[in-house]
């Protein structure tokens, strides 16, 4: 793996003077900073993708997780079967990887502070407007859990002095309904940004119904004292979900489509607000500050697991930034600190029947998160861009049971640096060069285990820590195409992971990830656009007892295509592949088990425009019917045969 990484590095650079022209590759994309400052994507020293409203639209994704099959190096999957609850894995994080990629919603964090997965849900599609993906470790930037990547969601703002109105109505196989509506519009300072999104889908397989409701509103002013600009954000979500359960092989040859649990099934109401304010305090300095809280009440009947709960999840937040742009020695530097606090809460309620009449036991658990970073940008010489960066944290988890048998604290320090650089040695041409540490906190249900079956505190776990490093090129031979390549390496030192012997969990595997990541963008004559990219990586266990395994759940290799055409001027076609390789299943950490086979899954869309706003789209997704599935601890989880949408929307 390693001999090929070096080796297409060096046939890359050495083809540099050969593929010199103008360089298209990303200067016109912006990279949006946690506090909500844009950054060049060309400054960046690592690999980023930015998704505008047009590629999502293209996906004909029904829900965000759903937009992000198409990215090289960021692998899906679903092993509840409802929509919306989908783990996306950023370079090969493993079972865990909800965990180490770091998801942002404006700027706020969405990771759950227990071993949750995401619900994606909880973000309406039709409020997207950008999302950008960062891969490879992220941590002075972004804090815990950005070791595989972050992915960092934008909405929808109101248009400088426009008025709009959009209404949307979609429908599709295994019962799916989707009806999005928004309104925005802005004057000389004060702007209103609205939207609301209903959906529901019974599901591929049976009690695998998912539904969801939300309502976003977003107030602005860009005239606040004067310079500054406010803004104010309101929202609220409803979601339910089904969980039909694993299948045995047999079960999985008889019907897929079939559950194996009558009564799994959960519902969460969020309940979010944001105040985020930006002051310039002179022409070379801006103060950010970004605050808010969110509050998720969620009812879990897991009666697979004799488990039935009430969960309360509370989440605020206080974040100043400084930004400034001085130049010493007439050298442009570009400069961000920040820090601040945010403080994570839960409350747990374990009934013995999901009735909730005996209540089994009560717990809490708070986790503040306190700390600063700073990082600073130099450019010593023309198309040289040096950056380094400094994170510290500490976070503290107290957990009060009732029985008093998980109660405990722990104190967490977490540190992280960056170092990068940046070289566009002709017109291009782009290499990067970057290396840096990373960290994670522990879930708090991995420091403590509170669910009734051992209880218990786990005083010395402490947070995964790790580091990244990774070299790339990006460059453009001829107007419009532009070719990409990254190497990378990942390490995880202190992997938490559960030991049998001891009946807890422990730091004790060290893993490593080394991968190549090639992809390619043209925008050529007839309105055609392609894109493609493979994937080459492998995760392995350095220490511990499972040496020299994989980790289960990492394909070694994946390629993914896509091209679109337009047509008669107002249709546009696509079409994508994804190709996953083989891995192991799920909880298969000797490696002892089969390997699940690869599959390719082909999709395809149409959408129609009109002059006068109108929007129709239609596709099929998995046209070949290709039958596959995830497995994890011994048990199936099928994916959805071929599938139909179709939607229509209007805007004025």
């Amino acid at each position: 793996m390693i001999k090929l990484i070096i080796i297409t590095a060096v046939m890359f650079i050495a083809a540099i003077p050969a593929l010199c022209g103008e360089y298209l590759g990303d200067l016109g994309e912006v990279l949006v900073t946690p506090s909500g400052g844009r950054m060049p994507v060309y400054r960046w020293p690592g690999s980023v993708t930015v998704l505008t409203p047009e590629d999502i639209s293209a996906s004909g994704a029904g829900t965000v997780d759903e937009v992000f099959a198409q990215l090289t190096g960021v692998s899906v999957s679903n092993l509840t079967g409802a929509s919306g609850r989908s783990v996306v894995d950023i370079r090969g994080m493993g079972e865990e990887a909800h965990l180490r990629s770091l998801v942002l919603v404006d700027g706020r964090r969405l990771n759950r502070p227990d071993m949750g997965g995401m619900n994606w849900l909880e973000i309406p599609a039709g409020s997207v407007e950008r999302i950008e993906v960062i891969r490879g470790g992220s941590g002075v930037m972004y804090g815990s859990s950005a070791m595989g990547g972050v992915i960092n969601i934008i909405t929808r703002r109101p248009a400088e002095k426009k008025e709009s109105f959009t209404v949307e109505a979609g429908a599709g196989s295994f019962g799916l309904f989707r009806q999005r509506a928004g309104y925005s519009a802005s004057g000389e300072r004060l702007g209103i940004s609205f939207s609301a999104e209903r959906f529901s889908e019974e599901g591929y397989r049976s009690r695998s119904l998912a539904f969801s409701e939300g309502v976003s509103v977003s107030l602005s002013d860009s005239g606040f004292t004067g310079r500054g600009t406010a803004s104010l954000g309101v929202s609220f979500s409803d979601s339910s979900y089904e969980m039909p359960g694993s299948l045995t092989r047999e079960q999985m040859r008889e019907d897929p489509r079939q559950h194996s649990n009558d009564e799994d099934q959960a519902s969460e109401k969020l309940q979010e607000i944001s105040a985020d304010i930006s002051l310039p305090l002179n022409d070379n300095m801006e103060m950010i500050i970004r605050s808010g809280y969110s509050r998720r009440r969620e009812e879990v009947d897991m009666s697979s697991w004799f488990s039935f709960s009430d969960r309360d999840t509370g989440r605020v937040y206080f974040l100043p930034e400084l930004r400034a742009e001085p130049a010493i020695l007439n050298m442009p530097l570009y400069l961000m600190a920040g820090g601040g606090i945010y403080r994570e809460s839960l409350d747990a309620d374990l009934y013995s029947d999901p009735g909730r009449d005996t209540l089994i036991s009560r717990t809490g658990i708070r986790m503040p998160v306190a700390g600063g970073w700073i990082r600073g940008e130099a450019e010593p010489a023309a198309g040289v861009i040096l950056s380094a960066g400094y994170r510290s944290e500490r976070a503290e988890i107290t957990v009060t049971q009732g029985s008093g048998a998980a109660d405990g604290r722990s104190r967490h320090r977490a540190d992280a640096f960056e170092l990068g650089g940046v070289w566009i040695p002709v017109s291009g041409v782009k290499t990067y060069l970057s290396f840096g540490s990373n960290y994670r906190y522990p879930a708090v249900d991995e420091q403590a285990s509170y669910q009734g079956f051992g209880d218990d505190f786990f005083a010395e776990l402490g947070p995964e820590e790790g580091f990244s490093g990774e070299a790339g090129i990006s460059l453009s031979a001829v107007r419009g195409v532009a070719v990409e390549v990254s190497a990378y390496r990942s390490v995880i030192r202190d992997m938490i992971s559960w030991d049998g012997t001891l009946l807890r969990n422990v730091n004790m595997d060290e893993v490593r990830r080394d991968g190549l990541e090639a992809g390619v963008r043209a925008e050529l004559p007839g309105s055609v656009r392609l894109r493609a990219g493979a994937a080459l990586g492998e995760t392995l266990f350095r220490k511990g007892p499972y040496r020299g395994s994989r980790m289960p759940l990492t394909p070694g290799y994946e390629w993914k295509a896509s091209v679109a055409a337009g047509i008669l001027g107002a249709a546009r076609v696509n079409l994508d592949a994804v190709y996953t390789g083989k891995r192991y299943a799920g909880g298969d950490y000797s490696n002892l088990g089969e390997r699940l086979k690869g599959y390719t899954v082909l999709n395809a869309g149409t959408v129609l425009r009109s002059g006068a706003g109108l929007e129709v789209q239609a596709g099929v997704k998995n046209i070949l019917n290709e039958s596959y599935a995830v497995s994890r601890w011994g048990g199936w989880y099928p994916a959805p045969e071929r599938s139909f949408y179709f939607s229509v929307s209007a805007g004025f």
